[in-house]
């Protein structure tokens, strides 16, 4: 019983990470957003954990900090880039920046989150607007970088079933 609800925890997960191009390597990801800061501290402990380097925003960095967890501090889009250093959108665009996690709220944090979102589309980055798809893609991550797998066929893990004696039910 444990084994098969392990199974159906794992293939969504992994299936996201396939679908969405979630990044296996560990570069940067960019967190933000106070109120959701509290619910990412354990997800972004375990990217670190596994060689990620965060890269937030001052309030979202204190919060990691806090917690144990190093971050680089970037600005955001509105306050610019002061001389000689980048805000997000340029460490997105020049491709320093792996995966985004941006759960705005008000005016500007919307207005930032728009420029954040392009950015990522334009380069094909995932960009995650919510505290539950984050949880999910550090599982996925994490799966993916722990087990080997493949995609096969329906009619192929069928077989697989049948050889077990077991049967695959599919309904639409």
């Amino acid at each position: 019983r444990h084994q098969q609800f392990s199974m159906q925890i794992k293939l969504p997960v992994i299936t996201l990470a396939a679908v969405t191009g979630l990044p296996v390597l560990p570069l940067s990801a960019m967190i933000g957003r106070l109120c959701a800061m509290i619910s990412i501290v354990i997800p972004v402990k375990h990217l670190a954990d596994i060689g990620f380097e965060i890269v937030s925003t001052g309030g979202t960095a204190e919060v990691l900090r806090r917690n144990g967890i190093p971050s680089t501090v970037v600005r955001k889009v509105r306050e610019g880039a002061a001389e000689g250093e980048s805000n997000i959108v340029d460490l997105i665009t020049d491709g320093e920046i792996a995966m985004i996690l941006n759960t705005p709220s008000g005016g500007e944090a919307r207005s930032d989150g728009y420029e954040l979102r392009a950015a990522a589309t334009s380069i094909g980055i995932p960009c995650i607007t919510t505290v539950a798809e984050f949880n999910a893609a550090v599982q996925a991550i994490e799966a993916m970088r722990t087990y080997e797998w493949s995609v096969t066929s329906l009619q192929e893990h069928a077989a697989a079933l049948a050889g077990l004696g077991l049967q695959l039910l599919v309904e639409l």
